[in-house]
């Protein structure tokens, strides 16, 4: 799949390239001006013009990349090459999907249950390391003095924060869902070893979009 992906990837990009998929032809018509002359047709690079930061217009020549690379196949190719990618991406994931239902597991069920129990261990390791701890503030009230009179004073409050749980049941549960975790991922990895997607591929992991679009008739 990231094989075909990288694929797809190339024929954006070259898409992308404004000076791939237009053509800009100059007529020199020197006859108009000079009947001795003859008229001239150019093939020439294209052009765009930008806005900078200041509002001036910068007309910026773009890159041929018929000049870099002989290429062999204009745009209307490279279009229904991306058309085939796609096509032949649908069918590798449909092959893949027949795949995992003929598997022992059900792979993205079981890794998706996988996700959700080291999410729960990492929470449990957590709470297995809390410590019981105490903590000292300053409270204040008010009571009445030998005059009879109200007056304020001042008091320790103990605070002592322990864990509300069985720290030896969070530790077994810990262990046992580890090995789980691990007894699932080693079967997962077992399955995409062993298991066969019947699919025959259109093209060689070998091949570039300049080879498959050429050889195209």
């Amino acid at each position: 799949m990231n094989f075909l992906d990288g694929l797809m990837e190339e024929g954006i990009d070259l898409l992308r390239t404004d000076s791939f998929i237009t053509k800009m032809k100059e007529t020199h018509l020197k006859s108009k001006a000079n009947p001795e002359a003859e008229d001239e047709v150019i093939e020439v690079s294209n052009s765009t013009t930008i806005t900078d930061a200041y509002g001036i217009q910068l007309t910026l020549e773009l890159v041929d990349i018929s000049e870099l690379v002989e290429l062999d196949f204009d745009t209307n190719r490279v279009i229904c090459f991306i058309q085939e990618v796609l096509e032949e991406k649908d069918s590798l994931s449909k092959a893949i999907s027949k795949s995992k239902s003929d598997a022992s597991i059900d792979i993205d069920a079981a890794t998706s249950s996988n996700k959700d129990r080291q999410a729960f261990i990492r929470r449990l390791r957590y709470m297995s390391d809390m410590k019981s701890y105490e903590k000292v503030s300053e409270g204040s009230g008010y009571k009445l003095n030998n005059e009879g009179n109200q007056v304020p004073y001042m008091y320790d409050i103990k605070k002592v924060t322990s864990i509300n749980f069985d720290r030896n049941k969070v530790k077994k549960l810990i262990k046992s869902l580890s090995e789980l975790c691990d007894k699932v991922s080693a079967e997962i990895d077992r399955v995409l070893i062993t298991q066969e997607v019947e699919f025959e591929p259109k093209w060689s992991l070998t091949d570039t979009l300049e080879e498959i679009c050429s050889d195209a008739d």
